[in-house]
């Protein structure tokens, strides 16, 4: 098993990177949580969060903890293949047996809606225009390499506590104007039209919306 002292360093380096990276975007982030500022404030609080979590050890290394990271790494993912590369990761953490439930569970904070805890693959709603694509890396990992549709449909249709599926989760940042460009608009309605392709079903807008 890997120590918290080497997981610990290789999330905060991880962090630190993308971050970098994060706040050279003209981004949807800012339109959604306000100032720079705060984002630099809620960037930093994620990673003592982190920091918490693994530096004590044996804790640190509970299944929590791993999805915890496994949340924070994805939000930060910069291109598909990060994203294979954290899956790679996944497969062989000590709780490998769990990743189906780590990409299925609604675990992980929203970047969108204040006090909601979606499942990891909601967060490519935050700024589809990078992270667009990666709803289709985990679909043919699951599907086409695992062999395991089930997976990938109840990760898609897994609702929120407020009962947003992803299709929802993507028409509820529509409807609230958080795409404000063409171009991250026409980039959300590609992950729309993907999930709709794919098995993707609305509950909350079921009445307005319908996969055509």
């Amino acid at each position: 098993m890997l120590s918290a002292k080497f997981l610990l360093n290789l999330v905060l380096l991880s962090l630190i990177f993308s971050n970098q990276i994060i706040a050279k975007e003209n981004c949807f982030e800012c339109s959604v949580n306000g100032s720079k500022e705060q984002l630099k404030n809620k960037s930093l609080n994620n990673i003592e969060k982190i920091a918490k979590s693994l530096e004590s050890g044996a804790e640190g290394s509970t299944k929590v903890g791993y999805q915890y990271v496994y949340c924070e790494k994805y939000k930060r993912c910069q291109d598909t293949v990060d994203v294979e590369t954290l899956l790679e990761e996944m497969e062989n953490s000590p709780y490998k047996k769990s990743m189906n439930e780590f990409l299925t569970s609604p675990e992980c904070l929203s970047q969108t809606k204040d006090q909601i805890k979606v499942p990891m693959l909601f967060n490519t709603a935050y700024s589809p225009i990078r992270t667009g694509e990666f709803p289709e890396v985990i679909h043919d990992y699951l599907v086409d390499e695992k062999k395991d549709p089930a997976t990938w449909l109840k990760m898609i249709n897994t609702q929120t506590s407020d009962g947003y599926t992803f299709l929802d989760y993507m028409q509820y940042n529509v409807t609230h104007g958080y795409y404000n460009t063409k171009a991250t608009m026409d980039a959300a309605l590609r992950v729309v039209s993907y999930l709709c392709r794919n098995g993707g079903e609305y509950a909350h807008y079921k009445t307005k919306k319908k996969c055509q």
